[in-house]
């Protein structure tokens, strides 16, 4: 693992300040502390240069990449530009959604490559001037002065802290999470191709089945045996509470007779869950294209959202 400024936030994983279980031990929100002094101690603890010394308004971020598998930021080479949500982030976020990120490897890597800018030290009028840059997730960074501080994703975040600078690479801390974007079908720029009648009528069902928001008389339809598997339904919401609701984007469909193989992003929250294209097949039944039982089930397990026996 390089040491760079960087260190910061990842040398802690070489000292005993380790992230305790499920991230039980947050530090204290910051949520009260005014911005100034955020990062007023964020540069004096950074200026002391002291290996595995975190500021303690950033203690969230480095334990959890303390803690994480090999992901972006750990792997990084010089130069880079990154962004660190301080404390007070990540105490926006419901700690049972945040311990479930945490937990979820893919999920956390997606989200942490989003923070970084690999290739380029960039400072915050380097940013404003460029527009936009490429994050190591894939997508899109967007950036705009909004007088003197910088938003980001159209003030979706903002610099509380911009331009630390060390050894070739350039940090500034946020105010929120960054959320990579989810690309569904019909998004700008998308590359999926434009479905038939029948094509949409698989995705609409699929989809219809596994997004969370909806009710059971809303999802039924679209479910095989659902009258059966009415209290696992009904049950869904609250399962998918844990991610802030669960939906799905269909982006790809081949129809066989009766049967159709599709491709999906699953997203929490509105936001790709990182899992990449995942696979499963619908059924036409009764003249409905319908998600089958066991397929059903399979996918309510994995939301830990059984179905009875």
């Amino acid at each position: 693992m390089r040491q760079t400024i960087i260190s910061f936030a990842v040398a802690i994983s070489a000292s005993a300040t380790l992230l305790a279980p499920a991230l039980g031990a947050r530090a204290a929100s910051l949520t009260s502390v005014p911005e100034a002094d955020v990062c007023e101690a964020i540069l004096e603890t950074v200026e002391q240069d002291v290996a595995g010394d975190v500021p303690d308004d950033l203690s969230t971020f480095a334990d959890i990449i303390a803690s994480a598998p090999e992901n972006a930021i750990q792997s990084a080479e010089s130069p880079v530009t990154l962004f660190i949500p301080a404390n007070l982030a990540f105490d926006e976020i419901p700690a049972n959604v945040l311990d479930s990120i945490v937990a979820d490897e893919v999920l956390l890597a997606s989200i942490l490559a989003y923070h970084l800018i690999p290739g380029a030290a960039l400072s915050a009028a380097d940013l404003a001037a460029q527009g936009s840059a490429e994050s190591a997730q894939g997508a899109l960074l967007s950036f705009e002065l909004d007088g003197d501080t910088l938003a980001i994703n159209g003030g979706a975040a903002t610099v509380l802290c911009s331009d630390i600078a060390s050894d070739g690479d350039m940090i500034h801390i946020i105010d929120r999470v960054l959320q990579p974007p989810s690309d569904g079908i019909g998004a700008p720029g998308s590359s999926v191709p434009a479905f038939t009648e029948e094509q949409e009528a698989v995705a609409s069902a699929f989809e219809t089945a596994v997004d969370s928001s909806l009710t059971y008389d809303q999802q039924a339809p679209f479910i095989e045996n659902a009258e059966a598997l009415r209290e696992t339904i009904e049950n869904y919401p609250r399962a998918a509470e844990v991610v802030m609701g669960i939906s799905a984007d269909v982006t790809s469909v081949a129809i066989d007779g009766g049967t159709a193989a599709i491709t999906y992003v699953l997203s929490f929250n509105g936001v790709d869950a990182g899992y990449g294209d995942l696979d499963a097949t619908m059924a036409l039944l009764d003249g409905a294209w319908v998600v089958p039982h066991d397929e059903y089930c399979a996918f309510q397990s994995q939301a830990r959202n059984n179905c009875p026996d």
